[in-house]
């Protein structure tokens, strides 16, 4: 997203923006994501920290990343979001699967 593009968002409404990060590790995060976006991810991250607009990066750990979990914090920090939230993939992905059960299976397993 150009920066020019991110001002008229702002001046329009926007007032939060929030991205995932895959991994620290570009390659990793590129595999992960099955497109080579964390490079664009970056700048726009340093881009949204110009304007007064909150922003909460999202850390999605997976048996991929979790050995480096301290790595990736240090890297979110860098980019200086208001927030950071944690998403373990597996309970993402549990969570939405429980969500598209039919009712009358709701609560089993």
């Amino acid at each position: 997203m150009a920066e020019t593009r991110l001002q008229a968002l702002v001046e329009a409404g926007l007032d939060h923006i929030q991205i995932s990060f895959q991994d620290s590790r570009e390659a990793a995060a590129n595999w992960i994501a099955g497109t080579k976006a964390h490079a664009h991810k970056i700048d726009l991250s340093r881009i949204i920290c110009r304007h007064k607009i909150a922003f909460t990066v999202n850390l999605v750990i997976h048996r991929q990343n979790i050995d480096h979990l301290e790595e990736m914090i240090s890297f979110i920090e860098q980019l200086a979001p208001e927030r950071m939230e944690n998403c373990p993939h597996a309970i993402l992905w549990m969570g939405i699967a429980q969500s598209r059960r039919p009712a009358a299976y709701a609560g089993t397993t």
